[in-house]
């Protein structure tokens, strides 16, 4: 191993540094991007000429500089953990919508006793046909868009409903695959 890997963070205090000027560069540190020398030695209640002095002997620019790109690193990790978790949820919740459709799809199909071929009911339209087609459709093409977001400006809707109404849908989604059947009630505010 190279002695970088070895070397500790640099934000941490350094092996010559004391205690009082460690927690001065942390409270300078801590600041944020509008930080500066009179802030804080106000804060620190600490001449402002030691505070330099302080920063100029343990580089506290350059030891900021990488406690933030550290947190920047860090930042990008949690944020792709949650887009991931979101694509997940939005998948699993896009299954369930379709395991509900389709369990309502074959409800509508009868059999033919004789030959167990499968015969369409009466509440079988083409326009419940078109419905389960165009669902599909949505589900694929919105979870296709789903999965760049950096490539589009807009947020990816794949059934074109409110917010309030996909919540609803993938609550009907969720119960319809719990094990309840849909009913015709069910099947109408569809």
């Amino acid at each position: 191993m190279s002695e970088q890997q070895l070397a500790p963070p640099a934000w941490v205090r350094q092996p010559d540094e004391s205690s009082p000027a460690h927690a001065a560069f942390l409270t300078y540190r801590d600041l944020g991007p509008a930080r500066t020398f009179i802030a804080a030695a106000r804060s620190l209640a600490k001449n402002e000429r030691l505070l330099r002095r302080w920063a100029v002997r343990y580089r506290w620019r350059e030891r900021v500089w990488a406690w933030e790109v550290a947190q920047s690193r860090q930042d990008e990790v949690v944020a792709r953990r949650e887009r991931d978790g979101a694509l997940r949820q939005l998948i699993d919740d896009a299954s369930r919508l379709w395991r509900a459709a389709m369990a309502y799809f074959w409800s509508l199909i009868d059999r033919d006793p004789e030959t167990g071929k499968p015969v369409f009911g009466p509440k079988f339209t083409p326009t419940v046909a078109l419905r389960f087609c165009e669902l599909a459709l949505r589900v694929q093409t919105g979870l296709a868009e789903r999965r760049d977001p950096a490539e589009s400006d807009q947020p990816a809707d794949p059934f074109q409903l409110t917010s309030g109404e996909l919540t609803e849908l993938i609550g009907l989604a969720r119960e319809l695959t719990q094990g309840k059947e849909p009913t015709d009630e069910d099947a109408h505010q569809q």
